[in-house]
């Protein structure tokens, strides 16, 4: 390949990565907080991609002096172009850096030293537009599509309308935000009862049902904190008060009842009556629900008294009196009258999956309340649009003031649920997407709208204004379309990079998880955007996605439709891409189907993955550890189209040869990068395609050789490489014990029982009770347990020789256990924990 680029010679993973985890930290002004959005990719990894992808290789930068000065001012003096270039890269990355205009527009110099005009970026699945709008702060042309009206509301503003905004359209937006602040206040105070010596700050409920053995109310807590960090406060349940129904008291509790406290009436499998110990399963629960015999209590409140104290108090009867009496005010002429209710699509019930709890419409999604505190907001949006649209000087500035509008009554809506949750550690509320899905939630916080603190307007205009400054602060605008990935306006042979960050298969079902703020959304812009709010829910049906299975899904989307859909998408990448052009595809799932579908579609629509780099994407905090081997990164592929129209034809077992070279390689390289588990197996994928690409490989009694065939064997291939990578480390020969028992534990040698990481047994008959091998065995089983602090010090308190070999160990019993077993889940999940925190330890 003649035309070589930056990013297919060099990616400073470890500093990348490092910033992606830091930029995980940063809320204010980040893009993250116009729009909730799914699974959104970090900009560090988006901006330093574009970057590395357009920019010309070593060899022709090192070639002009122009750009060797520029670069000298990024680097050591002793430093060679390519080290040089590498440090600027990751430079790029970091959050600080994100406005330093000397280092963009050093980026722009490097990228533009052999372009005559700026080159075109199109992502053709923008969804929270972290790729686009890294593209324009690089100064180059954006061109964003999207299916999801949702997201395209929050695109346009972001990339069409913000950047290059001045000073007065932004105080346009404050002043009507704060105007509509003024205005709900008496509005919304009388729904809450405040008094002068007394704010409302929260107001805290739980499920219900009716025990079926002694009949008493039973309420539904995942556990009795109100209070859990510097201060502790709880609820106990009482007995009984009137009609067969708990009382609660607020109480500071004793050290020695924590641990009490931290148990509820519910949990996973099921719930326990307090008054007769009667358990029902979750089974029920979803019976009663679905016969809408749930019920829901107001049992304890948060306010601020006239000190300032915030104070937690037991609600009484007229709290319960006027959260169910709430009602609309009486206003001419009111538009918004009731809260949008359509049926949520139950082809998308693994995702939204309180569903199987009676939540069958969206507005089932609020209590009697804050239904009505959201229809009160509404009409005083609707309100401030009309006198926009009459008084504003010009149509686009009215119609951007309106959108961010909409955009900040959305952030009300991920709080205003019953779906919120408290935080009892911080003291603050939660909003309901925690997790990627709508799960159901027995204990609930309701926030008054009119709130001066988080999950009230105040807070969400002020959250808004900061990051519409930020976007204002882009160097150009871009182009938005709201359109399908497969049928894209822009001309063929016209983009320099198509950059995508398509849809994760089955993980996450955008649309349906989107119709929450859909529903809002199209009551209050249709008039506008009538093309964008046609249909009553957002658009499911061209969604590149695959449903979950599920009993109650009438017709979920198949592996079938996500090839279908990612073949085309990428079909029309190939024919907007100028011929020298590339592919940036960011990817990650652990399920050989999902890569199967993802690469088939690059390789049928006439690609090949040239490189790719896994990039860890998730904070220490963040890490799914306890009993299940999470992915902690993404991978960024670069693909080019494939030109070759003959291969060379070879046998199974000497592709196998060549592959080992290949993925061995691949492996020391990575293991630089502390790279383990399912990250490291998701990460040879790509070099595994780009040697599968050149060859025509035939197969004993199958014919030749295909995708879906190579990932499934490449496990096993990519165990006997990483288990010969493990007994080459010099620092393992110097534990006897320990190398005869990683000698020992070669590929599916251990019990496939499930539970506990079972690999202690097989050290100990070698009566091999070396303190690491003991040591590896109790990190994996605390964390199993829960008990990640304590696996943490085992980690800490080993030497930098004995940590090598301790994730040798740990690989090994990976490789040891069976394909899907729990024991290999634990000992890579152990090693996830581990690679987090050499990553962490110096941020």
């Amino acid at each position: 390949m003649d035309d070589i680029r930056l990013i297919e010679q060099l990616f400073p993973l470890e500093e990348i990565s490092e910033a992606c985890a830091e930029e995980k930290s940063v809320r204010q002004g980040h893009i993250s907080t116009l729009q909730q959005w799914w699974a959104r990719r970090p900009l560090a990894v988006c901006r330093s991609a574009i970057f590395a992808t357009l920019c010309s290789p070593v060899s022709t930068i090192e070639k002009s002096p122009v750009l060797v000065e520029l670069l000298d001012q990024y680097g050591k003096p002793d430093d060679d172009i390519r080290t040089k270039l590498s440090s600027f890269t990751a430079q790029l990355a970091y959050w600080e850096n994100v406005n330093d205009r000397d280092l963009l527009q050093a980026a722009n110099k490097l990228i533009m030293a052999s372009r005559e005009s700026a080159p075109l970026v199109v992502d053709t699945f923008a969804g929270g537009g972290s790729l686009p709008i890294e593209a324009l702060r690089l100064g180059l042309c954006a061109f964003a599509s999207e299916l999801n009206p949702v997201a395209i509301l929050a695109l346009r503003v972001a990339i069409e309308k913000l950047p290059g905004t001045d000073n007065e359209v932004l105080n346009l937006y404050k002043e009507s935000a704060f105007e509509i602040q003024r205005r709900i206040h008496t509005a919304i105070s009388r729904l809450y009862g405040t008094k002068s010596d007394e704010a409302p700050l929260a107001f805290f409920w739980c499920r219900t049902y009716q025990c079926p053995e002694c009949n008493v109310e039973v309420p539904l807590l995942h556990d009795f904190w109100l209070a859990k960090g510097k201060r502790k406060v709880a609820v106990k349940l009482e007995r009984f008060s009137t009609f067969m129904r708990f009382s609660f008291n607020v109480y500071s509790p004793a050290p020695d009842e924590e641990a009490k406290i931290s148990i509820g009436t519910v949990k996973q499998t099921g719930a326990i009556c307090p008054a007769c110990d009667t358990k029902v399963s979750t089974k029920w629960l979803r019976q009663q629900g679905m016969e809408k015999l749930l019920g829901e209590r107001l049992y304890a409140k948060l306010i601020k008294d006239k000190s300032g104290r915030r104070v937690y108090k037991v609600v009484n009867a007229k709290d319960e009196q006027l959260a169910k009496q709430a009602a609309l005010r009486k206003i001419r002429n009111r538009k918004h009258k009731i809260v949008p209710s359509e049926h949520f699509d139950k082809n998308g019930i693994r995702h939204t999956w309180a569903i199987q709890y009676g939540v069958e419409t969206t507005s089932d999604l609020y209590n009697n309340r804050q239904g009505v505190a959201l229809l009160e907001l509404l009409q005083e949006l609707e309100k401030t649009k009309q006198t926009l649209l009459r008084k504003t000087r010009t149509a686009d500035q009215a119609l951007l003031v309106i959108m961010l509008l909409a955009l900040t009554f959305n952030r009300l809506v991920v709080y205003g649920n019953r779906h919120a949750w408290w935080q009892s550690n911080g003291e603050f509320p939660a909003n309901m997407f925690g997790r990627q899905a709508i799960p159901m939630v027995w204990n609930y916080v309701e926030i008054p709208i009119n709130s001066e603190g988080a999950a009230g307007w105040n807070s969400a205009q002020n959250w808004i204004s900061k990051i519409a400054i930020e976007l204002a602060k882009l160097p150009q605008r871009g182009r938005v379309m709201q359109g399908d990935a497969a049928n894209c306006s822009v001309l063929s042979r016209s983009a320099d990079l198509v950059a995508i960050d398509p849809p994760y298969y089955d993980s996450i079902a955008y649309s349906y998880l989107s119709d929450i703020f859909y529903v809002w959304m199209r009551a209050f812009l249709r008039d506008l955007l009538p093309d964008d709010f046609v249909t009553a829910l957002s658009p499911k049906a061209e969604e590149a996605i695959v449903d979950r299975q599920h009993s109650l899904a009438p017709n979920p989307k198949s592996d079938g439709h996500f090839r279908k859909k990612m073949f085309q998408a990428l079909l029309e990448a190939k024919r907007i891409l100028k011929p020298n052009g590339r592919l940036l595809i960011m990817f990650g799932h652990k399920k050989v189907e999902a890569w199967d579908a993802m690469l088939s579609a690059v390789i049928d629509a006439g690609f090949i993955p040239s490189v790719s780099w896994p990039v860890h994407t998730e904070r220490k905090v963040k890490f799914r550890h306890a009993h299940i081997d999470a992915l902690s990164s993404s991978c960024l592929m670069i693909c080019v189209p494939n030109n070759k129209t003959t291969k060379q034809s070879i046998s199974w077992t000497d592709f196998v040869e060549k592959l080992k070279v290949v993925l061995l390689k691949s492996i020391r390289h990575f293991q630089t990068s502390q790279l383990y588990g399912a990250d490291l197996t998701t990460s040879l994928i790509a070099p595994a395609c780009t040697l599968f690409r050149e060859f025509e490989v035939r197969t004993d009694g199958e014919g030749h050789l295909t995708i879906g065939t190579l990932l499934s064997r490449l496990p096993t291939i990519v165990a006997e490489c990483e288990y010969k990578d493990i007994m080459s480390y010099p620092s393992t020969k110097k534990y006897p014990n320990v190398l005869k028992a990683i000698k020992t534990l070669s590929p599916h040698t251990i019990s496939t029982k499930s539970g506990p990481l079972n690999v202690k047994r097989s050290w100990l008959m070698l009566g091999s009770e070396h303190s690491l091998i003991m040591g590896a065995v109790k990190h994996a089983n605390l964390l199993f347990s829960g008990k990640q602090k304590e696996a943490d010090r085992i980690w800490e308190e080993l030497s930098t020789e004995e940590k090598e070999v301790f994730c040798q160990l740990l690989r090994a019993a990976a490789l040891a256990s069976g394909v899907n077993t729990q024991e290999r889940q634990l000992a890579q999940a152990s090693l996830g924990r581990i690679s987090l925190q050499m990553r962490t330890s110096d941020s």
